[in-house]
């Protein structure tokens, strides 16, 4: 019985599916980001059985790991990534969040791995998946705002370099030293 309803839930709560080949689905840039409310559940008398196994019905294998987060495949959607957040007050979900919404219009919107939706409190956000670079790849070239530019933050959509691991990205620090040099 409880399969069935959720069954019925993830119907209703599916993705879309992203075609490689087409640009991401986005809103035009006129229109605001709302994050969806949470829907009513009444989970607090849910046993663990119950919360784990809603967990393993979007939760796939885990790809890597950080200090706050750790990423995994997303079942059913292959093209996707779950990035958990599971220490306190770091809130690295939501600065790529943030960052996405206010770049991916502009011509910097190129280099990030597009975001997908973020829960209501920020601790899952999904994300595009990248392919890993292959080995002969070097990172040249690379704009130095987006902060911690080790390689395994980098991977490919399409043939596309973008970074996947922004969360940490320098765009405050350095615009409060250009807007240092301009008042001088």
């Amino acid at each position: 019985m409880i399969k069935q309803l959720f069954e019925r839930f993830i119907r209703k709560q599916e993705l879309p599916e992203v075609k490689r080949e087409l640009p991401p689905i986005m809103l035009p840039p006129d229109k605001h980001f709302t994050i969806p409310q949470p829907k009513k559940l009444d989970h607090a008398n849910w046993s663990d059985i119950i919360k784990d196994d809603c967990i393993r019905l979007f939760v796939g294998e885990e790809l890597g790991f950080g200090a706050a987060r750790k990423v995994y495949s997303m079942v059913g959607h292959p093209d996707l990534v779950l990035k958990i957040e599971f220490t306190q007050e770091t809130f690295q979900n939501v600065s790529e969040w943030q960052l996405w919404n206010e770049l991916q219009f502009t011509e910097y919107g190129k280099w990030l791995a597009p975001c997908r939706r973020i829960s209501p409190c920020g601790c899952v956000l999904i994300q595009e998946r990248t392919e890993p670079l292959p080995d002969i790849y070097a990172l040249t070239h690379v704009p130095d705002w987006l902060g911690d530019l080790k390689e395994e933050n980098f991977g490919l959509i399409g043939s596309r370099l973008v970074c996947h691991n922004y969360a940490l990205h320098g765009v405050i620090h350095q615009f409060k030293h250009a807007a240092a040099r301009t008042h001088r």
